[in-house]
C-alpha cells in the first residue's frame, strides 16, 4: 500500500512538471521578431554553428541572415529549422563560405583554425562567439552577437529576461536535479544544464558534488545519488511524459522515487535565449513542491 500510495504521488508530480516543460516547448517558438536594420545596412552575414545560428535568428531574424550552418534545418538537432528553410545553408569551408561573398563570418572558438586563417588571408572578418557554460556566458554572447549584428536594443531585452534568475550566492536547497543523457553522459558542475538547476533553485546531489567535468556513469550510480529530478533525453515524436526505452527500467520504477520528466538536448545545449523557459518551469515546479511540503 506504501508503494503504491508513493507511485501515485510520483505520477502526479511527473504530470505536473511534464506539463510544465511542455509550456517550454510551445513558447520557444514564439517571438520571431525581424530587423530590417542589418539588411538596410547591407551587411552579408554567415553563421557557421548551430549555436550561433540559433543566437542570430533570434536578434535579427533568418531573413537578414546570408547563410547559416548545414545542420540548422535539421529538426534532430536544430530548433530553428521551420525558421531558417528559405536561407542558405553552409559548411565551414572556406571555398564555400568565400563563394558567398560575406561580410562577416560568425564561427565558434571551437571551429577549425586552418579554415579561419584561410578566411581572414581571404580578406573575409572572422568574429568568434565562445560555446556557453552558464547563462552569464549566454548573456554575453547575446551581448556580443547583438553589437556585431547591430540588434543591441534586442540583445538587451533578451538578457534582461534572466535577470529574475540570478547566479546563487550562498545557495542552500535540499532539492537536488541532475540531466542524464542516453549515452549515460552526466554533466559536470561546471556545464550549462547544472547552471539552470542552481538557478531554478536545485542543487546537485551530495554524492556527485565533487565532479567539475562531465562524466559517463552507471544508472546505478544515478539511482545512489537519488536526486529530486532527473531530466532526460526526449524521444523523437515522443511525449514528454513518455518512458524513453534507450534508459534501463530501474530509472522509471516507483521504488526508485525519482521525479523524471524528458526534453530533446538541442532546446538546452546550445544556449539559446529560449531556455529562459526551461529555468521558469524548473523554478516553478520546485517552488509547488516547497509548498506542498
Amino acid at each position: 500500500m506504501v508503494v503504491e500510495n508513493e507511485a501515485k504521488k510520483l505520477r502526479f508530480d511527473y504530470k505536473t512538471i511534464a506539463t510544465l516543460i511542455f509550456l517550454f516547448f510551445i513558447q520557444q517558438g514564439q517571438g520571431n521578431v525581424a530587423f530590417a536594420t542589418v539588411a538596410g545596412n547591407g551587411d552579408r552575414i554567415v553563421s557557421t554553428n548551430l549555436c550561433i545560428d540559433t543566437l542570430a535568428v533570434a536578434l535579427i531574424g533568418a531573413e537578414n541572415l546570408l547563410a547559416v550552418s548545414s545542420v540548422a534545418d535539421d529538426k534532430k538537432y536544430s530548433t530553428i529549422a521551420d525558421r531558417i528553410k528559405n536561407t542558405k545553408k553552409t559548411s565551414f569551408n572556406a571555398e564555400q563560405i568565400y563563394s558567398l561573398n560575406p561580410s562577416m563570418v560568425l564561427a565558434s572558438n571551437f571551429s577549425s583554425l586552418k579554415t579561419r586563417r584561410a578566411l581572414e588571408k581571404l580578406g573575409i572578418k572572422v568574429e568568434l562567439v565562445e560555446y556557453a557554460q552558464s547563462i552569464d556566458d549566454l548573456k554575453r554572447n547575446i551581448n556580443q552577437m547583438g553589437t556585431l549584428l547591430r540588434a543591441t536594443e534586442k540583445a538587451k531585452a533578451l538578457i534582461q529576461k534572466f535577470e529574475e534568475f540570478p547566479a546563487p550566492v550562498g545557495f542552500k536547497t535540499n532539492r537536488t536535479a541532475l540531466q542524464y543523457s542516453t549515452n549515460r553522459y552526466l554533466n559536470g558542475e561546471n556545464s550549462l544544464i547544472n547552471d539552470v538547476f542552481l538557478r531554478a533553485g536545485f542543487s546537485r546531489p551530495q554524492a556527485l558534488k565533487k565532479s567539475p567535468g562531465g562524466q559517463f556513469l552507471s544508472t546505478e550510480i544515478i539511482l545512489k545519488a537519488k536526486p529530486d529530478l532527473l531530466l532526460l533525453d526526449r524521444e523523437q515524436n515522443s511525449a514528454p511524459e513518455d518512458q524513453n526505452s534507450a534508459y534501463h527500467r530501474s530509472i522509471y520504477s516507483p521504488l526508485a522515487g525519482l521525479l523524471t520528466t524528458h526534453i530533446s538536448q538541442k532546446y538546452w545545449s546550445c544556449g539559446a535565449p529560449e531556455l529562459i523557459h526551461l529555468i521558469k518551469a524548473l523554478a516553478k515546479t520546485n517552488s509547488d513542491h516547497e509548498t506542498k511540503e
